[in-house]
């Protein structure tokens, strides 16, 4: 019998073609190799921390990747950068969704961070964060080579990775997030 609302199969809601399925039948986990490829086309990932008192704090950054872990340039005065002088530990969440919230995809790296000290891996930082920005950022490095004692180059050692999305158990990523990754669609029009 379909449901009066919707007139969808008994178990899918939504007004769409078809609706959406309920509980675990809506979402599957993404695959390693997917999560890779959202990570590496992203350019906003949120980062978390845990400040002195427990509470957690979360900034917003554009991550780049040297070789190994995640890269982030952040202010080294901030909230992040105090918590990290008592608590090495961080999240990072990656999402993705279509603007009516049908396809979503999700990802949380857990790890520990560091701030990077050497002058190459702080120039070659400031390299890779230019290529995923698309621009130079030759005046914020100029300015952050001055005060050496206080390096802006957060880096993030992966321990774990994980995500889910709206794809069905055994289905495929949804296209209209395939053409988000792939950068044929602005990828900050969430």
């Amino acid at each position: 019998m379909a449901d009066t609302l919707t007139g969808n199969p008994p178990g899918l809601s939504g007004s769409g073609q078809g609706g959406r399925l309920k509980g675990e039948d809506c979402m599957r986990p993404l695959t390693a190799e997917e999560i890779d490829l959202v990570m590496k086309n992203s350019r906003w990932a949120t980062v978390i921390t845990v400040q002195s008192d427990g509470r957690p704090y979360a900034i917003e950054a554009t991550p780049f990747y040297p070789g190994s872990g995640v890269g982030f340039m952040i202010n080294p005065r901030g909230g992040t950068w105090r918590n990290f002088l008592h608590h090495p530990f961080v999240c990072l969440k990656y999402t993705l969704t279509t603007p009516d919230l049908q396809d979503w995809l999700g990802i949380s790296c857990h790890g520990t961070g560091e701030f990077v000290h050497d002058p190459d891996a702080i120039s070659e930082g400031w390299k890779l964060l230019e290529n995923v920005l698309g621009y130079e950022c030759r005046e914020k490095e100029a300015v952050w080579k001055k005060k050496p004692a206080k390096t802006p180059y957060l880096k993030i050692r992966l321990i774990s990775k994980t995500g889910r999305c709206s794809a069905r158990p055994g289905g495929k990523l949804p296209q209209t997030l395939k053409q988000k990754i792939q950068g044929q669609t602005d990828f900050l029009s969430l």
